[in-house]
């Protein structure tokens, strides 16, 4: 093997292309279009603009010192060299010129007499890097993969069959020559087969995975990121080669990706036994360009331990949990980066109890389902532990989880399935959880309503008045009646002529059968239950969609998105009046009908301005404006035979992040108690956040929860928020409810919550419940029989035993 240092090569451009090769006994290196010298000059920058010319030139091969090793000169129409008296005269002997393949040596492979036309021939096809005679003569091979025009991945494979013994050859090599793409100034690339892991005297499918940016070619040099090749596929025997397979614009894409976890672990550490709970996200970020090649996970390993980083066994796994598994995380539109059991269902590797095998505590998991992470693009996926029923009372029953994602997550590129390297980042280990056992669910349910499509609101409940039914309505436009098992009252929903989403809470007419809803088309259906069937009693059409329906004595109050406030009978739908606020108003309205002689309603809208309305004639009696939307109904203080409680303020959440207090008469007059710190001040307590949930007033409290999952308890008389207060739960509050010394509450991410209501909230037993999926707005607590009805956004009602 002889590496030659320095030596260059000119032609009749007389420009010296200066190179460094490394060539081996009766085989080939090589130079063409593709390559730079050794001080940076390209190749037609040496040989001319068109490289070497066909019709007449020569080549010179010289050692670094310039003394000329060997010479090769085709002649046609033009003359090159100069005779003694500088007359331009013929060359004898020339190889041949005008050829339209390339010229090689003929007779037998290095055959070297000086004379050009006996040692040069026109071969058969422009064969790089193979022997120059009985090309073709050798068994073909066969490459399958990679193919042309396609992008090859930082780590690749080449998966390739012999045709015929190739052992006794000396030119059995992969070629990489740039044709475009990123500067690679070492091309052509040589591989020896046998340095790749071929064996050249089998003609069994082969394959060699290569990292071509790290493996070294003949000369110790690499492929480029970015650049774009032709690879020449040669081998040869000691008297023929295989005709070779050329592939052309392979880009090679020297990648790395990022694979990153993060704690799923709610914030309060508790697991529900008999729940499924993700553990941990692992996102999957394809950095490769545009239109390269997909990757997707192949394996994955957890490690376990008992929350003291004591790694769990086999068989205390085992008393844990049902199934270790991993899901790819939905595109439903209302998902977000959180598992949700009823949407995330797609399982794409799971291990039962039975096979659990721990290893100083960890699991692998196989991924039998893949999931494809398209290039510029990222592909979440949870681990999740489906949590035996009887897991609370296991020992240990806490546990922590742990993954190193560049050693523990395997990542290959789809079409090859070879494995791809993963840019370092940090363990991930878990908070410790402890898993409780959580309040069950109420025989029969959750039920899917209808066809499951997305219900928005709580169900209406009959107070358990007329059998304890639950009014449900959907986003597909129907009315379903629900007895208290989950069974259904009526044989089909009640269903309208013109079906629109309804995102509108149904009103249930408290000791009658009649319940009223209203649905996007702005359309108002009253409708009766008649001994298990639907009945029709009136309909209205208004011109926006209804945001909220409320009923008191023989009037029904419809909230709609228009800004009007329409009062129509109860009997017949007929008008009574309309109040014309001027801003959408989405939510429902509190009402004062008499109580002191007080008639009043009062309603808030989308442009934050909170009106007070007159019951008789619907005329604004008073407003007041707030720094944001009012996403809930106003809660007036009025009402209660205690005088301590009896104080008709008006208390009013808004997006700006503060809890406003008013006298009820004017909206005007700010409480005494709610003008100086230590409480209010101005008339508001602010929180910083967007009041997101309803105001819920019991025992001179005001309870409400805020966008960044805080519940806060303010005393009613002065904005004081005492004790432990505020509370901080997973995620944004939904809708609180305050009964018997707890305060319940839901969140976005999918919990239902029970604390103490006192100075120093703390957990229910049971609690908090992990519904899995994410919630409408509001619930019912059917105080009567201790249940707890939830609206699920998966089309779903969940019910509890609080």
């Amino acid at each position: 093997t002889l590496t030659l240092i320095n030596y260059k090569l000119r032609n009749k451009n007389n420009a010296v292309f200066e190179f460094t090769k490394r060539i081996l006994p009766e085989a080939f290196t090589g130079i063409d279009f593709s390559s730079v010298d050794n001080n940076g000059k390209s190749f037609n920058g040496c040989f001319g603009a068109n490289g070497l010319d066909s019709n007449s030139d020569f080549l010179v091969l010289e050692n670094p010192s310039g003394q000329v090793i060997d010479r090769v000169t085709w002649e046609g129409t033009t003359k090159l060299y100069y005779n003694r008296d500088s007359v331009l005269t013929s060359y004898t002997n020339p190889a041949p010129s005008g050829v339209t393949t390339s010229i090689g040596r003929t007779g037998f492979e290095g055959n070297d007499t000086d004379i050009d036309s006996s040692d040069f021939s026109q071969l058969s096809a422009r064969n790089y890097g193979a022997r120059n005679n009985n090309y073709g003569g050798a068994t073909s091979n066969t490459l399958n993969y990679p193919s042309s025009d396609m992008y090859i991945p930082k780590n690749f494979k080449v998966e390739l069959k012999l045709g015929e013994d190739s052992s006794s050859g000396n030119n059995d090599t992969l070629w990489f020559i740039r044709i475009g793409g990123s500067t690679d100034t070492h091309s052509p690339h040589i591989y020896y087969l046998s340095e790749l892991g071929i064996s050249l005297n089998s003609t069994s499918v082969q394959v060699s995975t290569i990292t071509g940016i790290t493996k070294q070619d003949i000369d110790g040099n690499t492929l480029v990121d970015g650049a774009v090749y032709r690879l020449i596929f040669n081998t040869d025997n000691s008297t023929a080669s295989a005709t070779q397979i050329v592939l052309d614009n392979l880009t090679y894409d020297a990648t790395m990706h990022y694979v990153v976890a993060s704690d799923c672990v709610p914030l309060f550490k508790t697991f529900g036994s008999g729940k499924k709970e993700a553990v941990l996200k692992v996102s999957i970020r394809n950095n490769s360009p545009i239109n390269s090649n997909n990757i997707r996970m192949k394996r994955v390993k957890i490690k376990i331990d008992d929350g003291n980083g004591n790694p769990l066994t086999t068989s205390q796994a085992q008393g844990l949990f049902e199934s270790v598994f991993v899901v790819y995380n939905s595109t439903d539109v209302n998902n977000v980066s959180r598992y949700e059991v009823f949407i995330d269902t797609v399982v794409i590797g799971n291990v039962d109890n039975s096979n659990f095998n721990l290893v100083s505590g960890y699991q692998e998991i196989i991924i039998s389902t893949h999931i494809s992470v398209s290039p510029q693009n990222t592909g979440e996926f949870f681990v999740v532990v489906d949590i035996s029923t009887d897991a609370y009372s296991s020992t240990p029953n806490s546990v922590k989880f742990e993954i190193e994602c560049d050693v523990d997550v395997e990542i290959e590129e789809e079409m090859s399935k070879v494995k791809q390297d993963i840019l370092s980042v940090d363990n991930v280990i878990t908070s410790s959880a402890t898993i409780i056992d959580v309040r069950p669910d109420i025989t029969g349910w959750p039920r899917k309503i209808g066809e499951g499509k997305k219900i928005y609101k709580k169900p209406a409940w009959d107070f358990g008045l007329k059998g304890d039914l639950l009014a449900v309505v959907s986003e597909d436009g129907k009315l379903y009646l629900k007895n208290s098992d989950g069974t259904d009252r009526w044989s089909s929903p009640f269903t309208p002529q013109t079906l629109s989403p309804i995102k509108c809470r149904p009103e249930w007419i408290l000791n009658t059968s009649y319940i009223i809803f209203g649905n996007e088309n702005g359309d108002v259906y009253c409708v009766e239950d008649q001994n298990g069937t639907p009945v029709q009693k009136w309909t209205r059409s208004f011109p926006e969609a209804v945001r909220a329906v409320t009923s008191s004595g023989d009037d029904v109050y419809i909230s709609c998105n228009d800004g009007n406030i329409y009062r129509v009978t109860l009997d017949a739908g007929t008008d009574v009046w309309s109040a014309n606020l001027g801003t959408p108003i989405k939510t429902g309205i509190y009402l004062n009908e008499g109580w002191k002689g007080v008639y009043a309603l009062w309603a808030g809208g989308e442009s934050g301005r909170v009106f007070r309305v007159n019951l008789n004639d619907g005329t604004v009696d008073s407003y007041m404006d707030t720094g944001g939307e009012v996403l809930q109904t106003p809660f007036v203080s009025a009402g209660y035979y205690s005088p301590i409680l009896d104080k008709n303020i008006v208390f009013i959440g808004s997006s700006d992040g503060k809890l406003y207090a008013r006298d009820g008469a004017n909206l005007t007059t700010i409480p005494s108690g709610w003008t100086v710190s230590p409480g209010a001040t101005d008339g508001y307590v602010d929180v910083g956040s967007p009041i997101t949930s309803n105001i819920y007033y019991n025992n001179g409290y005001v309870f409400f929860g805020t966008e960044d999952g805080r519940v806060y308890r303010v005393e009613a008389s002065s904005g004081i928020i005492e004790g432990s207060w505020p509370y901080q739960a997973d995620s944004k509050i939904l809708t609180v409810a305050d009964w018997k010394g707890y305060l319940y509450f839901t969140t976005e991410n999918g919990y239902l919550y029970a604390i103490t209501d006192g100075n120093t909230p703390s957990f229910k037993s049971g609690y908090p419940v992990n519904i899995g999926i994410p919630l409408g707005e509001g619930f019912v607590l059917d105080v009567i029989s201790g249940k707890i009805y939830i609206p699920g956004l998966n089309g779903r009602i969940y019910g509890i035993k609080y």
